[in-house]
């Protein structure tokens, strides 16, 4: 993918939570084959599958609003901190 992510919202966020601590993040975002430079360059992030990612979290972040991430089963988020800020 030949797109820049620079000054993007949700990969700023991400990148912060990486640097900010060795906790795993994982990435789901259906428009993404590769991560960003950025985040691919830290050894504590992977880019996952939408529920491979959901089943693996503790927390679960929805930064944006794609129609992949409403279709999640509610079961699978149970048990999980979700913070959606997609409204």
């Amino acid at each position: 993918m030949s797109t820049t992510f620079g000054g993007c919202p949700a990969i700023e966020i991400a990148t912060d939570l990486a640097r900010a601590g060795r906790e795993q993040i994982l990435i789901a975002d259906p428009n993404l084959t590769a991560l960003p430079a950025e985040l691919a360059a830290l050894s504590n992030v992977s880019l996952c599958d939408t529920l491979e990612a959901v089943r693996r979290a503790d927390i679960v972040a929805l930064l944006v609003a794609h129609s992949r991430f409403r279709k999640i089963p509610r079961e699978d988020l149970l048990g999980r901190v979700v913070i959606d800020v997609t409204g």
